[in-house]
Formats: C-alpha cells, structure tokens, sequence
C-alpha cells in the first residue's frame, strides 16, 4: 500500500480546515470533503505512473503536514503560557 493513500484523508482533513478558515462551513465542507477524495481518487488512479505527479503528492504530503504541525506546536505553547499565567495568579 502507497503512504500517500495512508496519508489522503489527513491531507482532506487540512485542506476541508483550510476551507472553513476561508468561511466554507457547514453542509458545504462536507461537500468539499468528497469532492476532494473522489478528486484524490481519480487522479491517482490515472497519474500514479507520473513522476511529476507523485513529486507534487508528496510535497503537498509535507507542507500540509508541517503547517499542521506548526499549528500544534503554537496552541501547545500558548496553553502552557496561558496555564504558567494561571499558576502565576494563584500563588
């Protein structure tokens, strides 16, 4: 099994929240949702002989992921900061 139809439902996942950051939301980002994995899909299914395709696959794999990662690590860090505030007050 190819790691990018592990990874296709967490690269749908980041691209339906990059929909709702833009103001897609309700009925409309589940809509997305499919569209994309039918998007996927088809486009697998006839490019995965295409070098180009899988280098763009794999890329948008590692942006989506470390932008993801990104977003973690600042929520992270600001429920530590926001909890080191806290703790602060209360002594």
């Amino acid at each position: 099994m190819n790691v990018a139809v592990l990874a296709t439902p967490l690269v749908i996942l980041a691209l339906v929240n990059l929909g709702k950051s833009i103001g897609i939301n309700g009925k409309a980002s589940l809509v997305l949702s499919v569209v994309l994995g039918v998007v996927f899909a088809v486009t697998d299914g006839l490019l995965s002989a295409n070098v180009i395709y899988q280098y763009v696959s794999n890329g948008l794999l590692l942006g989506l992921s470390a932008a993801g990662l990104y977003d973690v690590s600042v929520s992270v860090g600001s429920y530590q900061a926001k909890r080191s505030i806290e703790a602060a007050e209360s002594n």
